[in-house]
């Protein structure tokens, strides 16, 4: 499907004009809606890919600290019998569990035995990480090891989901972000990753 087509069907399951769509914030505002709702869209929103069979290393030292190479996955939010309110029923328990708030990232971190990242701590590790996900609007959040690490290890720092940090900022940005947002406290479509 073009993008032409992708934002036309994102125009009409959403109500917005075309000519709205093509503020970037507004076109992700639309798709975390469309996304958080369930709105299957005839498969318009699903995971773009499915990951490699296994990550060797599922967490990297980098900057004296121990990272989690991958944001959060619905297999661990089930885990640790946290709430799913936001999972789509189709959604594959590798992809990232999405529509996470601060207060839950920042308990559930803390239950882990971890915390968030800081703002600079991610900016570090993701720092010449390639731009992910971003520009492939039209599908969805992608499951981990889809998109080459950056330099640290840590595995979709750009654009799969926007990553919750401890300074209450989101980062990284979304499938349905521009490549490299300024870090935000909206974001909708918000995972994240446990340091210790």
């Amino acid at each position: 499907m073009s993008e032409t087509d992708w934002r036309h069907r994102i125009a009409k399951a959403s109500g917005l004009s075309l000519d709205r769509l093509h503020d970037p914030s507004v076109l992700e505002d639309a798709v975390a809606s469309l996304w958080m709702s369930g709105d299957p869209l005839s498969g318009l929103l699903r995971p773009l890919s499915a990951a490699p069979p296994s990550l060797a290393q599922p967490e990297v030292v980098f900057g004296g600290v121990c990272w989690q190479r991958c944001l959060v996955r619905n297999r661990d939010l089930t885990a640790w019998g946290a709430p799913l309110e936001g999972i789509r029923p189709e959604a594959s328990e590798d992809s990232p569990a999405l529509g996470i708030s601060l207060d839950l990232a920042r308990d559930l971190a803390h239950a882990q035995g971890g915390r968030l990242p800081r703002l600079a701590e991610w900016q570090a590790a993701v720092a010449g990480a390639s731009p992910g996900n971003h520009g492939l609007q039209w599908g969805g959040p992608s499951e981990p090891g889809v998109f080459p690490a950056a330099r640290s290890g840590i595995l979709d720092g750009w654009g799969n989901a926007w990553e919750w940090t401890e300074e209450g900022l989101a980062v990284g940005g979304s499938f349905a972000s521009p490549p490299h947002p300024a870090p935000t406290s909206t974001a909708r479509l918000t995972s994240f990753r446990i340091v210790r």
